[in-house]
């Protein structure tokens, strides 16, 4: 409560600083606004739901943060949790459906919540922050952000950004899975947690 009574540019640079780990979880949804017991309901009817993207989704599961022992076990409630939520959205936004990646952005959701709440927040991320441009067809926002992310490496970077021109190699090559996991792929989960809590904050870009 106190956080949430100082000021904007107060409460940006208390974030800066990292969101205490009890509280993480809280201050996402309330950042987001996702706490919604009508998407909570929602949820639970797509989990009696069949889903025509059920055995991508099962095969992506044992991928997915494999060193992380919440999601080790195949029969464990973390690869169980990952599947519901990701299959009740694929259910929730058919246009969007189900694409690789998306466990990975799910994933520090239920680390830090409840898996009804996890879904309320990645709907919110998806649709109130953009992340589903990243997914649909064509990825437009994907797209933008490899070429935000070109400029930048051009502007601050010439030597490098030159280097790579010259040898081929594309940010499409590596970077855009950080954009589309927002960094969980690769990064380790602190570190994670940091840019998501900026993410909630101030938006994705």
């Amino acid at each position: 409560a106190n956080i949430l009574a100082t000021s904007p540019i107060e409460l940006t640079k208390a974030i800066y600083t990292g969101i205490p780990a009890v509280l993480r979880g809280m201050m996402w949804q309330l950042l987001s606004s996702s706490k919604d017991e009508e998407l909570e309901t929602q949820y639970a009817k797509y989990l009696s739901l069949s889903c025509p993207h059920e055995s991508l989704i099962r095969r992506d599961l044992s991928r997915t943060f494999p060193s992380q022992d919440f999601f080790k076990d195949a029969k464990g409630v973390g690869q169980e949790s990952l599947y519901n939520v990701v299959k009740a959205y694929s259910l929730y936004d058919p246009e969007c459906g189900y694409c690789q990646g998306m466990q990975f952005v799910v994933g520090p959701l239920l680390l830090n919540m409840p898996d009804e709440e996890a879904f309320s927040t990645f709907v919110r991320l998806m649709q109130n922050y953009d992340l589903r441009g990243h997914f649909i067809p064509n990825m437009p926002a994907l797209q933008l952000r490899l070429y935000q992310f070109d400029r930048l490496l051009e502007d601050m970077l010439p030597v490098l950004y030159n280097h790579f021109l010259r040898r081929g190699i594309r940010s499409s090559m590596y970077a855009s899975q950080w954009f589309m996991t927002l960094f969980s792929y690769r990064f380790p989960l602190e570190i994670v947690y940091r840019i998501l809590d900026s993410i909630f904050a101030e938006g994705i870009d």
